[in-house]
């Protein structure tokens, strides 16, 4: 550059180089000063000769295109300062390779080397570009494959990046799939599906990986039906299959087909393709997957009687029947054992009870449109009331008894509205009662004894108005094995009025005994029996029919009505001890009007609260066989109208608080068995015609204050087993032999001889041994019945 061409900026640019690298003494910087400005003013500055240019950095090397460097150029005059503002011109050798700008900034834009120039006047220097693409990412294209059906194909492509997204070109791609079973993929990167799923496919290329998601989901465009017939039984059921296709005829493996039926009300499909014939008539079955669909029509014809009754024989073992008489042969079903037909040959009694049948009744039971009855009890039968013999309409008479059927009672059995006599005695059916049992409003008998039912008596039960029995029972021996129904006997129960016998025993009612129970004047017989039963209303006195009342075992309080001697016809009145439902509380005097039930058999007032004496009017009883007073607090004597009981062949008054003698009137009673007396206040000798019961069997009499000794009439007692007379005031055994081989020929007996040579009654040095059976000092105990 000359100088001439300088301006005032190269002055200042040189005199910027010369700070930069001062010299000398700061008196030569001041000559130096003085002669520059002496040059200026005379426009005579020296020029200045321009050495050398060089680039820094010497060289670069970029990974990436678009990637850029930047070169700084430097120019140094002939004494090595450097120049700054001249101008700078830059060229890149390779623009495909790498291109510059005016102020030195390169850029990658193809794979390969180029020398960059720099210039300024004369001054040249050059710098090396190396430009080498490195991997960065894998791309794989498509993202995301979808295939609707098997025998298509796809096409990926992988490419490599550098780290600017920039393709390298020839870089290979390796391809796999992460489940092989979904789809493949071959070398050159097309996919292919095998099966309904999701997969990945990888493009590799080094260590970099680029993947695309494959998804297999095949759409029907056709399905297959197939069908075992054109035809289906009423209630039998066939297995429909069908099978759904994609646009390549490739089968939809586990497709989800949905079935529909054009009229469920002849025809119900299952979501599994199961057809079950529902009524007479014809229905189209349709499978579909998403719009793809095919149909078949299907039509339910009858179910022939004869195979019905050979699906019952199978059923229950028939080959074991005690008796399966031409079961399943050539000869009329008429002639078949159990088996009745109507006027129009259709079946309309089965008729199996304790005929050894093992197994379920079958649902196609419901087929035998005509069936009148049903007595299959006594069988071997499990599982639950079938619901399809709720569907015999014209069914009159089901005896299920002992059959071990079990599970609830179901409500659809309100549904037999022609029936007449259901009997479910002795099964295992559980839960409550349901209330739909109202509608049967032509049963006449209903049995749901021994059972395990639950819960309240429904008041729906107030509805059965032909009902002439109703048992619902539960086992009083062991109440927890049998029905357990609680609550209060509904009031409905009034409305029966054709009742001949209500069975409610052992069960857990509670409350008072409805008054409505006195509508009930057909009643014969009333058991409400091991409950938890309150009173007794007066309306009891209305049963006019009655021949039984067994309420014994209750929770029964206040007195015994008046009215009870309005009941005529009463043969058995026990208000006694339960068997393990404790007794009853009831109180007051014993009526005398129980005298009026001249056909009384059997009365049983034990375990009560009764006071007062024995009325005169039990003598007018004289059908009783069976007296039980024992356990009360009866007081008085016993009256000797006991003796016009001459059917009488139990009486027990033990424990009680009687006083007075032994009415010798017992001694009229020659029917009579046992004679229970203890503990009681009894006074006086034992009356002499005691002797004369020859029946007599036991005789108690311990534990009163009896005196003087034993009769020797008793020595005629030959059916006597049992005596027991101790802890009385001085009754004992007169010691003589006939006496004494009376008494060593009894079973058991417990008591005291008299002192040989005292006098009768004197008890006071009598009491020398106890004898049982003959053998010296053994000591006898009696059972006591009461």
């Amino acid at each position: 550059m000359s100088a001439t061409g300088m301006d005032s900026r190269g002055i200042g640019a040189i005199e910027r180089s010369v700070r930069v690298r001062p010299r000398g003494t700061g008196r030569s910087l001041f000559a130096l000063l003085a002669c520059l400005s002496a040059c200026v003013e005379a426009n005579t500055i020296p020029p200045v000769t321009l050495l050398s240019l060089t680039i820094d950095p010497h060289s670069v090397s970029l990974d990436a295109l678009g990637d850029t460097a930047r070169f700084t150029a430097t120019v140094r005059d002939q004494h090595g300062q450097k120049i700054v503002g001249g101008t700078t011109e830059w060229i890149s050798s390779d623009p495909a390779v790498a291109t510059v700008n005016g102020s030195g900034l390169v850029r990658a834009t193809g794979n390969g080397t180029a020398m960059i120039t720099a210039t300024s006047d004369s001054a040249t220097g050059t710098a090396m570009v190396a430009v080498a693409q490195v991997a960065a990412s894998v791309t794989v294209t498509p993202g995301n494959v979808q295939f609707a059906s098997l025998g298509r194909s796809a096409q990926l492509t992988g490419t490599v990046h550098d780290a600017n997204g920039h393709a390298l070109a020839g870089a290979g791609v390796t391809w796999s799939a992460s489940d092989t079973s979904v789809a493949t993929v071959d070398a050159s990167g097309l996919v292919r599906p095998v099966a309904n799923g999701r997969a990945t496919i990888h493009g590799m290329s080094g260590g970099l990986i680029g993947s695309s998601t494959v998804i297999v989901e095949q759409v029907a465009a056709a399905v297959e039906l197939s069908s075992p017939g054109d035809s289906i039984l009423v209630t039998d059921s066939i297995r429909l299959r069908a099978r759904a296709f994609d646009a390549d005829e490739f089968a939809i493996p586990d497709a989800r087909i949905h079935w529909e039926s054009s009229n469920p009300e002849v025809a119900r499909v299952s979501e599994d393709g199961y057809v079950t014939g529902v009524n007479l008539g014809t229905a189209e079955i349709t499978a579909s997957l998403g719009e793809a669909s095919a149909s078949v029509a299907l039509v339910v014809v009858p179910y022939p009687e004869n195979l019905v009754l050979k699906v019952l024989y199978d059923a229950t073992n028939g080959d074991l029947w005690q008796d399966n008489t031409n079961w399943l042969t050539e000869e009329p079903v008429a002639l078949w054992a159990g088996i009745r037909l109507n006027e129009e040959g259709r079946v309309n009694h089965i008729v199996l009870p304790g005929n050894g049948l093992i197994g379920t009744i079958p649902p196609q039971i419901q087929h035998l449109e005509d069936l009148e009855s049903l007595h299959l009890g006594e069988n071997d039968l499990e599982g639950p009331l079938p619901i399809e013999v709720t569907r015999l309409s014209r069914l009159k008479s089901l005896d299920l008894n002992y059959t071990g059927i079990s599970g609830k009672l179901p409500p659809e059995i309100g549904d037999l509205s022609e029936l007449v006599a259901l009997s479910l005695f002795g099964n295992e059916l559980t839960g409550e009662i349901p209330p739909e049992i109202g509608k049967l409003t032509n049963l006449e008998y209903l049995d749901l004894c021994h059972n395990r039912l639950r819960g309240p008596i429904p008041p729906e039960i107030g509805n059965l108005r032909e009902l002439k029995y109703l048992m619902m029972c539960g086992v009083d021996g062991a109440p927890e094995t049998g029905n357990r129904l609680s609550g209060e006997i509904p009031p409905e129960i009034g409305n029966l009025t054709e009742l001949r016998r209500l069975d409610l025993g052992a069960n857990r009612l509670e409350g008072p005994v409805p008054s409505t129970i006195g509508n009930l004047t057909k009643l014969d017989s009333l058991e409400l029996y091991s409950n938890l039963l309150t009173s007794v209303p007066p309306e009891i006195g209305n049963l006019h029919n009655i021949r039984s009342i067994f309420m014994w075992g209750n929770r029964l309080t206040g007195p015994i009505p008046t009215t009870i001697g309005n009941l005529a016809k009463l043969r058995n009145l026990n208000l006694g001890i339960g068997f393990t439902s404790g007794n009853n509380l009831m109180t007051g005097p014993i009526p005398p009007e129980i005298g009026r039930l001249a056909n009384l058999e059997e009365l049983d007032l034990g375990g009560n609260r009764f006071t007062g004496s024995i009325p005169a009017s039990i003598g007018d009883l004289r059908r009783l066989r069976k007296l039980e007073l024992g356990t009360n607090h009866l007081s008085g004597p016993i009256p000797s109208s006991i003796g016009n009981l001459t059917r009488l062949e139990r009486f027990a008054a033990c424990p009680d608080s009687l006083q007075g003698p032994i009415p010798p009137e017992f001694g009229k009673l020659t029917r009579l068995r046992e004679l229970h007396l203890c503990r009681n206040r009894l006074t006086g000798p034992v009356p002499a015609e005691l002797g004369d019961l020859a029946r007599l069997q036991q005789l108690n009499l311990w534990s009163n204050l009896l005196t003087g000794e034993l009769p020797m009439t008793f020595v005629s007692l030959e059916n006597l087993q049992e005596i027991n007379f101790v802890n009385n005031d001085g009754l004992c055994a007169p010691r003589t032999r006939e006496f004494e081989a009376w008494l060593d020929g009894l079973r058991r007996w417990f008591g005291e001889y008299c002192m040989e040579g005292s006098a009768a009654g004197d008890a006071g040095d009598s009491r020398v041994t106890r004898n049982v059976g003959g053998e010296q000092g053994a000591l006898c105990w009696v059972t006591v019945t009461s």
